[in-house]
């Protein structure tokens, strides 16, 4: 299908709407395929069998699941036709939610985006630091291909152990049009990427949202993934729906205390675990096609030094809830960073802690999972932010 721009798409959308045209979108998605294996994750399904297999009392596993079934699931989602006029009036567009008096997060700072930052360090254009295949995501998510990963500026949340600080605290990046947004994602079709991996892109969900319906719209094949920090407020995850296929999300905390003291945000937890459960609700259950997950959830929980007590709570949380309808997977890569000030995010995360996560994940009886190699704790695996692939190539 010929590409055409995003304004002439949103014309024929406008006139769509105007005749009263609603849309309906079905696809029969075909079995579960084979899990293949990549060094970074290594999946925790059937990981005290394996254990006491090989005679050891750690919890890191190279075996990779097969699926015992077959899944096939009718997926039928009326899309949502909303009209995008100009940037500037997306906040009467979109369900109250506003840009001149920014509430598109739970921060609500108010601030009037046309003229200046917000609390998450953006203002009404799209910036973008990185648009790259990624090879080191969990194995659905990258496969051969590699995830299609933009990386956006600026952050909502501002953990203190961002890996990404020089985005999410900085905001290094460039300014790209919705147009050129479009663009970068069948750029990385064309270089095989398995999805499109919009990392940290919360902040401007408004701002894309054309962008991602348009390239839907002209024949992006590859799945659109969300890699969301979870703290957002629900009309605006609303604005997502029919559009989303993956949510890889975070769990980071479930104690207030912690998510204070971290990322100056009590209301974290309480906020995380309703967005989670409205990803899930429009998801519904994992699709995986040859080893790639085509639409489903992933939560990731990334183990702190000296906070093990909070990531067995939020991975308890989660598997009680949702059971194996979603994927959990526990992090071990954490890198301290310059500028944590409290004395427990200085060091790096011990062994021993994490295999007695794992070894508590394993106990809950959790198959859909992934661990990490605690190798993968080292800043050689964080992304160089250096703009590549965001400008247009001559």
């Amino acid at each position: 299908m010929e590409k055409t721009g995003v304004c002439r798409t949103l014309r024929r959308r406008v006139t769509a709407l105007l005749r009263g045209g609603a849309r309906e979108r079905t696809e029969v998605f075909s079995p579960l395929g084979e899990n293949r294996s990549l060094p970074y994750f290594a999946t925790t399904s059937d990981c005290a069998a394996e254990r006491r297999s090989k005679g050891e009392d750690g919890g890191f596993f190279s075996a990779w699941r097969k699926p015992e079934s077959a899944v096939l699931c009718d997926d039928s989602l009326a899309l949502k036709i909303i009209v995008y006029m100009e940037i500037s009036d997306l906040g009467q567009a979109l369900g109250g939610i506003t840009m001149s008096n920014c509430d598109i997060c739970p921060r609500q700072c108010g601030a009037n985006r046309d003229i200046e930052r917000g609390y998450c360090g953006a203002d009404s254009s799209i910036r973008i630091a990185r648009a790259a295949k990624h090879m080191w995501e969990e194995p659905i998510i990258c496969g051969k291909g590699g995830s299609g990963t933009i990386f956006f500026s600026g952050c909502s949340l501002g953990c203190e152990f961002c890996q990404n600080a020089l985005l999410s605290h900085e905001n290094y990046g460039t300014k790209v049009t919705v147009d050129r947004l479009y663009e970068i994602m069948f750029e990385l079709e064309s270089q095989g990427a398995v999805n499109i991996n919009l990392v940290t892109a919360d902040h401007y969900i408004p701002y894309i949202i054309p962008a991602l319906k348009s390239a839907k719209d002209d024949g992006l094949k590859i799945p659109l993934l969300l890699n969301t920090s979870s703290y957002l407020k629900i009309p605006t995850l609303k604005m997502l729906d029919g559009i989303i296929d993956i949510y890889l999300a975070d769990l980071k905390f479930t104690s207030r205390d912690a998510a204070m003291k971290y990322c100056s945000a009590p209301d974290y937890p309480k906020i995380a675990r309703t967005a989670i459960e409205h990803m899930v609700k429009t998801s519904n259950n994992p699709i995986i096609e040859n080893g790639i997950m085509k639409k489903g959830v992933i939560v990731r929980v990334l183990v702190l030094p000296g906070n093990i007590i909070d990531a067995k709570a939020s991975i308890k949380y989660l598997y009680t809830k949702y059971g194996d309808d979603i994927y959990i997977s526990i992090m071990g890569q954490y890198v301290p960073m310059p500028g944590c000030s409290h004395h427990e995010l200085q060091h790096e995360l011990s062994a021993k802690m994490y295999k007695s996560v794992v070894r508590y994940a394993s106990g809950l009886g959790i198959k859909n999972g992934f661990i990490q190699d605690l190798n993968s704790a080292d800043r050689c695996y964080i992304p160089e932010f250096n703009c590549q692939g965001v400008k247009k190539s001559c």
